[in-house]
């Protein structure tokens, strides 16, 4: 069911921007981001289909991609 990641993922991409600038708010990015991961990473290994896998493919790679420029 990959559907359930991208749920996990908009709920707490939203608590991240509401949340003030601090330890929830980074702590809400991170969670959201290995919840699109997850999902990303079910669409590609499950996808029904090869645009979906694709999708998965292209996210897979932009979370990854976002993850390691925003590291010092």
């Amino acid at each position: 069911m990959p559907n359930l990641p991208l749920i996990g993922w908009l709920l707490f991409a939203l608590l991240a921007r509401i949340s003030s600038a601090g330890h929830w708010r980074s702590t809400a990015d991170f969670v959201s981001s290995a919840f699109l991961f997850t999902w990303a990473y079910l669409e590609l290994t499950q996808g029904v289909n090869y645009f979906r896998r694709l999708l998965g493919l292209a996210v897979l790679a932009a979370v990854v991609g976002s993850r390691m420029h925003a590291m010092p």
